[in-house]
């Protein structure tokens, strides 16, 4: 029989909520808000996930009901399932939508400006969204729960974006990948004592960000916005382990490649499972030399010196605490757990495990204007120095002594071996 397309993206919408498409409800909540006016932009409307174009099918006449505006939206879309089973012997559930939203929506407000010489304008009882972590533009736009790509935007950023991954490919080939052989295959799981694996989960972690944030100034809905980032960050690191594979001192490591996907993984639930917003993901680089320790031997660039790097998984503790226990814990504070490998190469290498405080510089410092609220979000990228117990341990796990307290990590002054 037939099912018109249309009605299916809703059923989808309805069963799979969050990881699905949005059709319905955000086309509601889009309609119940009030949308810039055709005049100030040339805009494209598209739904977050199909890649419709909607722009068509907006109603929002100015004394007309938010319930009503809901009723309207899947009048559309149900048309053809109403024509289809008005003859048939199934009976079709007939009670107002304005009873049932009315039970399962709050009230809100969404405010868009028309234009230079339009007041902003305020439209409540709108569908209730699901909960996401807030982001900032680059740009100072808001993150929409809808794509609407701006033309101009979209060309701007994706030509900056593509030009800085040129770059980075450029430097790349030259330090890296220059001396050329045939494509090879070398597993190095546990090279310098895992800690290159680290690295490759911030690469993809972090450039899953770069994307993210690219697509969001572009007009991307945040839940789109946030998975096609991270299938970016891993299909780029995908692509530099393949040049590895071309590379006369490198290959093609599996392994590396889990560690992009865990990178890239993490960035996408951050997002969509409210427990792992609690976590962040960091890195701390000093010279070997600054911290007492000795520099990988063979290490041409601070890239590839895994001596000098620290990696971490910071935890919002103030966020994880029930309700009752928040005002005991400052929200700025967290708990950071670390890994280390020193003095790579030497006879005296070590694997170190590290717990500190940490500092989430997103909540400690002020905000300001749309570009320092965006470059502030990525501070949580960097560990900085605090207090810290390190423990030690040879390469085949045999402790090597007793723990160290730090009164600045990484720096030995005025630290204290137990």
């Amino acid at each position: 029989m037939r099912l018109p397309c249309r009605f299916f993206m809703v059923l989808c919408a309805v069963v799979l909520h969050n990881f699905s498409l949005q059709s319905a409800s955000v086309l509601a909540w889009q309609a119940a808000s009030v949308l810039p006016s055709k005049q100030d932009t040339t805009l494209l409307e598209f739904h977050p996930v199909a890649g419709m174009d909607v722009s068509s099918h907006r109603n929002n006449p100015p004394n007309t009901s938010n319930n009503q505006r809901l009723e309207d939206c899947c009048e559309y879309y149900c048309e053809d399932y109403r024509e289809h089973y008005s003859s048939a012997d199934i009976p079709l559930h007939t009670t107002p939508l304005s009873k049932i939203t009315d039970s399962t929506t709050h009230s809100t407000t969404h405010s868009t400006t028309h234009s230079t010489t339009t007041n902003t304008q305020v439209a409540s009882d709108s569908i209730a969204l699901p909960q996401r972590p807030h982001r900032f533009t680059l740009d100072g736009s808001p993150v929409r729960n809808y794509t609407q790509l701006d033309p101009l935007k979209t060309a701007l950023v994706g030509g900056g974006f593509t030009a800085v991954l040129g770059g980075l490919q450029i430097y790349q080939y030259n330090a890296f990948w220059s001396d050329r052989t045939t494509f090879r295959i070398i597993d190095d799981g546990d090279l310098e004592y895992g800690a290159d694996k680290g690295g490759h989960m911030f690469a993809a972690y972090t450039m899953s960000k770069f994307a993210t944030d690219a697509l969001l100034t572009s007009g991307f809905s945040h839940d789109l916005a946030v998975v096609s980032g991270g299938l970016i960050g891993a299909g780029y690191q995908f692509f530099v382990e393949v040049q590895d594979g071309f590379g006369r001192n490198w290959g093609f490591s599996p392994t590396d490649v889990y560690a992009n996907t865990a990178g890239s993984v993490l960035h996408i639930l951050q997002h969509f499972v409210p427990f792992f917003s609690n976590i962040h993901y960091k890195a701390t680089y000093f010279p070997a030399p600054w911290m007492s320790e000795k520099t990988r031997k063979g290490s041409s660039n601070p890239i590839d010196d895994y001596s000098a790097w620290t990696w971490w998984f910071s935890f919002n503790i103030h966020g994880m605490l029930w309700e009752e226990a928040k005002p005991f814990w400052p929200s700025w504070l967290n708990i950071s757990v670390g890994y280390a490998a020193r003095n790579l190469e030497w006879a005296d290498a070590s694997r170190r495990y590290i717990i500190a405080l940490d500092y989430d510089m997103e909540k400690l410092l002020p905000s300001g204007g749309p570009v320092w609220n965006w470059f502030r979000q990525y501070l949580n990228l960097i560990k900085l120095p605090s207090p810290a117990l390190e423990f030690s341990f040879a390469p085949d796990g045999k402790p090597l002594g007793p723990p160290r307290l730090y009164f600045i990590f990484p720096f030995k002054i005025g630290s204290i071996q137990f």
